[in-house]
This record gives structure tokens, C-alpha cells and sequence, in this order.
């Protein structure tokens, strides 16, 4: 082991695999060399943590030279960021382990792996993480956005809908525009506006819808709407074209202007001042209160900023700030409206036409008796200026760079290639994932490293096919074709077994190498997804297992009716079997008296074996086994194990089935499951209402090439509340239920590549729930 002075070992920086080279410090340098160039961070510490190797261009990031960590120990380095060390931990225990670390405000995609001395302990780590932090943020602004969105949406105080452009149909209306009309979402989703009364002038609605379509985007129109009590309300009404699930919708949005109408004179002088204001000025002007509110603002200004000034309250300029400048711009300009000072910024920002303008502010503030009262600015383009100081500086830094590149090229040779080839290798070897080069006779050319019990270079000029599983060799050898005859990239699931015989699961992406347009060989990154694969096959056994605890607590539900309907055909057996003994004691008895009475015994005990035989079908533990299946006797099976709650209530069952219903690729017995569900809560629905309303109705057709079963009752329903969470495991309406049924039920539906889903009867009393399953293609 070395001083902590002393520079590092070769073991600490050689890096296995099946390409060398002879020269060990020619190999040191170059990659030296290449790491300086490249914007990562690699790095080697010893047994005890203390750091040997620190280079690459990616330490920049972190205010750090090359080699400025080297002597000095990462536990003390990074004693303050304890999660930056669990991946260092882990590889000085033997784990080669891969993560995203925070390192103060930066994110790292940090990959290390422990270093092998030649008796076969850890002798070190080596580590390489590459600065991933604009990536980590976009993925978080990107789920902000969208959660603000939603939010916006639903809680934006202005009247927002969204209808089918051809339609004309309500697919989502927001709280304030069903305020507004004085209609609940229930009436208005699915309607158009002119089944609801909602325009005076379909003529006037028709050519907004023209314009929209044709493109006018961004405009607003004044229009008089009725309301569900035939008031009138005057809105402005601006719309735009959007793409929902593949349809063409129309993205509404209504501001009810009814109030702010009464003082249009008043509103109409002060665009008039600003109008005049902004012929006079050659810049943006606006008026801010003492908080930074837009008050006022010329003509100039709403052209740079895109303001069209039909609202009471105008954009902000700040809005328009480029991402890059928005935080400093911010907080100074925040900083001023605290303190009432100046402010002069210049900052880049995007005009109406999303070009990159470069702008100086000027903003004062104005004070009235030692009180500050507003703020006066402008917004001046500076960008030819800048234009002019950006293109200098381009030159002179494009100067620059072709004084280095031609002192490089002078300096290179015709080692150049090998360079290349080592910084190639260098990657590939480091990579997480296995890489492979195919030749088109199916045999590896190249492997990084191996999962599999033997080294690299034992597998070059070897079969890859001997590693695939048997049963997955077709498959592989079909996606092979496919890459070297097409030339298209394919990806496929494969099992391989190790040396020592274990089975591992890998997802592989197989890639062609082109030369000439013609395909010479074919790059695989194969990636371990073992733990994916029992995890996914975990999931599956704990669903069916759920599913069984279902259907075990619906028949314990129904145990006091399934032993008192059992209990009527022992009862007849008895009786019968008692009526032949009594006969056969008989001096001269009838031999046809007593066969009768036997028979008739004989169809009770068959009805009752009936019975259990499809309870104990219905309870009987079993993996999960899809095969094609036929729908119109599982609602038959179902209803029979129903139907003793239905006698008692008496429920007539009606049936809708098309005659042409294609098989479905299913579990029978968890397709009874679900459908036993659905008629137990129709028949719960139904148990208060009166006798002759009492009807459940099935009924089953194609549509879109899916299977459509629909349970409809004639009960009490289901509130809005409990629509939300009826799906929801533990969520029950019943005293003695566990709110397992319709949890499970659709989780089965969904393993089935289907839905479930329910919703109110409109023409009559009840809900109905709706199972969709597809109907298996012809290939």
C-alpha cells in the first residue's frame, strides 16, 4: 500500500477486458488524455477511501481541478452528504453498484465498481459519474407542468370546456363555467350546447367554430349566452384547436365580462389614452402598483409582450423572460419592489413570435406624500447591440478554436485512429450493461464483460445462440434476420443460463452496423432484468391469491342462503326415501309407486350435488389459466351462484347477449368471479326498492373489436363521493362487506388487457357497470 503522497498503483487504474495494449504508462496517458476531454468525472480511491485518480472535464462542475482530490480521503470530503457515500460503501464491500447522487445542487449518474488485486481482495473503487442535473430538473418541471395544468384546469376562477370539434359534445367543464350556467356536470358531459339551450345564436356560434378551425387560435369574441335559468350573461369567448386521444377537440375558455360591461365607456377612454400613449412612444411603457401589478401599458408593449388587453389586469413583461435569466431577473426585480429603488437590467426575453430578444429595463419608482404609489417603466430591444457584441466575441472565439484545432491536427498522427479505438474501448468496457459485436454468421466479435461464468475473451469467434435459452432461440434467431436482412433495429426478451447453470432474464436492444448501406454486423446491450422478471411474476401470484381471499369472503357472505337453499333438496331426498320405505313395508306395495318416489329423490340429491360442484368450482385454488373462452355460460355459471340471493328478493334476471359473441382469452373462473360480483352489488342495490322495479339486466355485444358486458340495476345508485373510491380496496358501502369485490374485480379485468367501469343510469334509476374485454386478433 502506498503513502497517501505516493502517485497510483497500476492495479488502481488497469482496466480489464479483451483488447491490451503493450505499453502500460502509454496507456495511463492516453487515458488521461481522454478523460480531460471528455465531460465526465472518473475517479479511483484506495481500500481506505483515500482518492488515487480524480480527472475529467466534469469536475469543473464541482469547483474542482484534476487531480486536486488525490491524497485526500472521500469520507472526510463528503462526511457532510452521507448519501453520496452508499455507493462507494457498497463497492469497498464487493458491490458494484449504480445510482443518482446529489452533490449539492448538482445530480450525478455516479457508477462504481470495486478493483480486484491479483490475490483476489478489493483493492480499491473506480468510479465514473456524469453531470445529469439538466436532465433531472427538465423531468421535474415536466411534472410540475403537469400537475399545474390539471390544477389550473379544474381551480382557474375563468370558465373553461372542453367539446368534440365535430360534435359539438362536452367532454370536461371546469366548476366555474357550471357555476356559471347553473348546470351540474352530470347534465352537461356528453351533451352539445345547443341540446342545453346555451346559445341564442347557433348561427353566431357556427362561424366562431369557422374561424377557430381556420386557424384563429388565439381570438376572443363576445357573445350572449343563456344560463340554465334563461338570464342572459355576456362572455368573451376565446377557443383554440387541440388533439385529445386522437380526436379534434375545442379548448374553450368564457369570461363572464356581464359586470365589467356596465363600465365599457369608462375602459374604452383609458385604451384610447394608451392607444395615444403608445403612437408617441418608441418603447414598451407600463404602470405598475407598488406590489408590481400591471396596471397600464402602451401599445409597444403589448406587441413584445403578446398582451391582446382584453382582461381588466395586464401580462406581466417578467413572463416573458427567457428560463435562463428568470431567477436573477426576478430577484432583482423583487428586490426593488421591496425596497421602492431603480432597477436597470438588461436580459433576454421571447416576443409574441417565440424569437430571443434582448431587452434593457428602466423602472423608477414613483412616491406620492413619502408613500411609494407605482412603478414607471420601459422595455427597450437592445438585440442588434447585442447581436453585434455576441458576433465579436464568436469570432474571436472561433478564432481561437481553429488556432487550437489546426495545433492539435499538427500534432497528431497516425495514432490517431488507435485513439479513437482506445476512448471506444475505454466506454464500452465501463458500460453497465453488456455489449456485444455479432458477426453475421451469429458469432461475437467483441464483448465487454460477462454475467455469465466465463471470461470475455473464452467467448470471441463463439456462437451467441449457445447462450440463449433453447426455448428462446427461435425468437432470437427470427430478430436476428430481421436486423441483418432489413436493416431495422429490433428488441426482444431473451433467458441465458451461466456456467453454472443459474437463468438469468435480459431485455436486449440488437442494432445493425452499417458500411456502404450494407450490413456488417449488429451492436446488442443486453440489460439484467432478472429481479424485473420476479417481481413482475410476484405481482401476478399475490393478485390471484387476493382474487382467491375474494371470492372465499363472497361465498362466506352468502354461506346462510347457500345452506338454506341446500337445505330444501335434502329435506325432499328425506321425504321421498321415507315415502319408498314406507311403500316397500307395504304387503301388496307398487313397484312403480316406490321407483317414483326414488327418482324424484334422485333429481334432488343431482340438484344439490349441482350446487356444491359449482361452489367448490368457484372456491377451488388454482393458478391463473387464460385460454379462449366462450362469455355466454359464464354469465350462466355466475348467475347460478347468484341466484339464491336473488330468490330471496325477487329479482328477475334479463338477458341481452348477442348471438355472435366472439371468444375472449380469459380465466373462467375469475371472469365468473368478477360477474358474481356485479350481480351481488345489483342485487344489495336493488333490496329497497319496490318488488316490480326489481329487474337486472346483462347484456353483451362487440364494439371497436372488444366484447362489452354490461350489469345494469334498477337500485339506489351510487353518489359522486363514493364513484371516486368505489374501486378502491377496503371501500365498501356494506355493513358486513369487506370492500374487496370491486377492488379485485377490476385488477382481474386489467390483467386481462381490459377495464371496468362504472357510472348512473341517465333514463332511469340504478348504475350500471360496464367490463370491456379485447377479442384476440386472427394471427
Amino acid at each position: 500500500m502506498n503513502d497517501r503522497g505516493d502517485p497510483p498503483s497500476d492495479d488502481l487504474l488497469a482496466i480489464p477486458g479483451s483488447f491490451h495494449t503493450d505499453d502500460a504508462f502509454s496507456q495511463q496517458s492516453l487515458l488521461k488524455e481522454v478523460v480531460g476531454q471528455s465531460p465526465i468525472v472518473l475517479w479511483v480511491i484506495d481500500q481506505d477511501g483515500v482518492f488515487r485518480l480524480s480527472e475529467g472535464m466534469g469536475l469543473h462542475a464541482l469547483d474542482l481541478r484534476p487531480g486536486e482530490l488525490v491524497g485526500k480521503s472521500v469520507f472526510e470530503v463528503y462526511a457532510d452528504q452521507p448519501q453520496a457515500l452508499v455507493g462507494v460503501q457498497r463497492s469497498l464491500a464487493g458491490i458494484e453498484s449504480r445510482e443518482i447522487v446529489r452533490v449539492g445542487r448538482l445530480y450525478f449518474d455516479s457508477w462504481q465498481r470495486p478493483l480486484i488485486a491479483g490475490d483476489g481482495s478489493i483493492s480499491g473503487v473506480l468510479g465514473v459519474a456524469t453531470d445529469v442535473t439538466e436532465r433531472i430538473l427538465a423531468q421535474q418541471e415536466s411534472a410540475d407542468s403537469e400537475l399545474r395544468f390539471h390544477s389550473a384546469f379544474h381551480n382557474c376562477p375563468a370558465s373553461i370546456t372542453v367539446t368534440v370539434l365535430e360534435t359539438g359534445e362536452f367532454i370536461d367543464a371546469n366548476d366555474a363555467y357550471l357555476k356559471m350556467i347553473g348546470l351540474t356536470r352530470e347534465q352537461v358531459i356528453g351533451k352539445t350546447a345547443l341540446e342545453l339551450g346555451l346559445w341564442r345564436d347557433p348561427g353566431k356560434r357556427a362561424g366562431i367554430i369557422e374561424r377557430v378551425v381556420s386557424g384563429e387560435s388565439r381570438m376572443a369574441s363576445e357573445a350572449v349566452l343563456p344560463d340554465a335559468h334563461g338570464n342572459d350573461l355576456i362572455v368573451q369567448w376565446s377557443a383554440s384547436v387541440i388533439v385529445l386521444g386522437g380526436r379534434k377537440c375545442m379548448l374553450s375558455c368564457l369570461l363572464d365580462v356581464t359586470e365589467t360591461s356596465r363600465v365599457a365607456q369608462q375602459a374604452e377612454l383609458t385604451r384610447k389614452q394608451l392607444r395615444t400613449l403608445g403612437r408617441l412612444a418608441p418603447v414598451a411603457i407600463f404602470r405598475t402598483t407598488a406590489t408590481g401589478q400591471i396596471r397600464q401599458a402602451n401599445g409597444r408593449y403589448r406587441h413584445l409582450v403578446g398582451d391582446d388587453g382584453t382582461g381588466t389586469a395586464l401580462s406581466s413583461w417578467i413572463e416573458r423572460v427567457s428560463h435562463q435569466d428568470r431567477p436573477y431577473v426576478t430577484r432583482v426585480w423583487n428586490s426593488s419592489l421591496k425596497n421602492g429603488s431603480a432597477c436597470l437590467l438588461e436580459f433576454r426575453m421571447m416576443d409574441t413570435q417565440a424569437r430571443e430578444r434582448w431587452i434593457l429595463l428602466n423602472a423608477k419608482p414613483q412616491y406620492h406624500k413619502g408613500a411609494l404609489r407605482s412603478f414607471i417603466g420601459t422595455l427597450t430591444e437592445i438585440t442588434a447591440r447585442k447581436r453585434a457584441e455576441a458576433a465579436i466575441e464568436q469570432i474571436n472565439h472561433d478564432l481561437e478554436l481553429r488556432v487550437a484545432h489546426r495545433t492539435q491536427e499538427l500534432r497528431r498522427s497516425a495514432e490517431e485512429l488507435e485513439e479513437q479505438r482506445a476512448q471506444w474501448e475505454s466506454l464500452v468496457r465501463n458500460a453497465p450493461d453488456i455489449i456485444l459485436r455479432l458477426r453475421p454468421d451469429r458469432t461475437i466479435e467483441f464483448i465487454n464483460r460477462t454475467e455469465f461464468g466465463w471470461n470475455p475473451e473464452d467467448l470471441i469467434h463463439q456462437d451467441a445462440m449457445f447462450f440463449v435459452h433453447p426455448d428462446d432461440r427461435v425468437e432470437v434467431e427470427k430478430v436476428l434476420t430481421q436486423v441483418f436482412t432489413d436493416g431495422t433495429p429490433q428488441t426482444v426478451q431473451l433467458r441465458s443460463s451461466t456456467k453454472a447453470g443459474e437463468t438469468l432474464w435480459y431485455a436486449v436492444h440488437i442494432g445493425p452496423v452499417f458500411r456502404n448501406q450494407t450490413v456488417i454486423a449488429a451492436t446488442a446491450v443486453l440489460r439484467d432484468i432478472t429481479r424485473q422478471k420476479f417481481y413482475e411474476e410476484e405481482s401476478i401470484r399475490r393478485r390471484d391469491e387476493l382474487a382467491h381471499a375474494a371470492r372465499l369472503s363472497t361465498i362466506g357472505e352468502m354461506a346462510a342462503m347457500v345452506a338454506h337453499e341446500l337445505n330444501q333438496p335434502l329435506a325432499a331426498i328425506a321425504n321421498f326415501v321415507r315415502g319408498a320405505v314406507h311403500r316397500l313395508k307395504e304387503p301388496n306395495f307398487s313397484i312403480e309407486d316406490v321407483v317414483e318416489g326414488l327418482e324424484k329423490a334422485n333429481r334432488q340429491a343431482q340438484r344439490a350435488g349441482e350446487m356444491i360442484h359449482g361452489i367448490r368450482r368457484f372456491l377451488k385454488k388454482r393458478d391463473s389459466l387464460q385460454m379462449p373462452i366462450d362469455l355466454k355460460p359464464l354469465v350462466a355459471e355466475a348467475w347460478g351462484l347468484a341466484e339464491i340471493e336473488a330468490s330471496r328478493f325477487r329479482i328477475q334476471l334479463e338477458t341481452q347477449l348477442d348471438q355472435l359473441l366472439p371468444a375472449i382469452i380469459a380465466d373462467d373462473v375469475q371472469i365468473v368471479q368478477v360477474l358474481l360480483n356485479l350481480f351481488l352489488n345489483g342485487i344489495d342495490a336493488m333490496k329497497s326498492v319496490p318488488q316490480n322495479e326489481r329487474k337486472l339486466i346483462v347484456r353483451a355485444r362487440v364494439e371497436d373489436n372488444q366484447v362489452v358486458c354490461e350489469v345494469e340495476d334498477r337500485g339506489v345508485g351510487f353518489s359522486p363521493q363514493i364513484s371516486e373510491t368505489m374501486f378502491q380496496a377496503f371501500v365498501t358501502t356494506k355493513d358486513e362487506g369487506l370492500g374487496l369485490g370491486l377492488s379485485v374485480s377490476r385488477s382481474i379485468i386489467e390483467a386481462h388487457g381490459g377495464r371496468l367501469k362504472a357510472h348512473s343510469n341517465v333514463s332511469s334509476n340504478g348504475s350500471t357497470f360496464q367490463m370491456i374485454l379485447p377479442v384476440p386478433s386472427n394471427d
